[in-house]
């Protein structure tokens, strides 16, 4: 029976310093479809205050394959976790992103971010937790469905 005790009180006050923390923001990557190689070699991203209608900018940066990871796959060329010093898109905030070479612009709004959550015993690894992106507005078009939209794609 002692030995019972131990071993409950034991869990009970491992159980009891569980905490509660959240899971590391979104990220994301960038994906241009059936752009020539050319005309996506440089991308300009401004990063604005979240719902300031494009009107508060707080930083810009231009992305080549020089300062930038580029991945060309087939006719698609994904631009990964490097905007900047953010890693991706985050939800706080707005973007616009421009394609010098053709003057084409995207316009990135209302990213939705599920916001998770994790229980921590001994260890505080953080690993494999990561909040979802539910939904965003590209040009004025709402793209939702899926819980983890880590890839923003933008067609010619």
């Amino acid at each position: 029976m002692r030995h019972f005790l131990v071993a409950v009180s034991g869990l009970y006050i491992f159980l009891a310093g569980c905490k509660e923390y959240p899971c590391n923001p979104a990220t994301s990557n960038m994906a241009f479809v059936a752009f020539r190689s050319d005309e996506t070699d440089s991308i300009l991203v401004k990063k604005y205050s979240k719902a300031s209608n494009f009107t508060t900018l707080i930083d810009s940066f231009l992305l080549t394959p020089g300062n930038s990871s580029f991945e060309q796959r087939n006719d698609t060329l994904f631009v990964r976790n490097s905007f900047g010093t953010d890693n991706g898109f985050l939800s706080k905030y707005d973007y616009e992103i421009t394609l010098p070479e053709t003057g084409r612009q995207f316009l990135i709004t209302a990213i939705t971010e599920e916001y998770r959550s994790y229980k921590s015993g001994l260890s505080m690894d953080k690993r494999g937790c990561v909040n979802f992106i539910s939904s965003y507005i590209s040009n004025g078009q709402l793209i939702s469905g899926q819980p983890n939209y880590y890839t923003f794609y933008f067609q010619k």
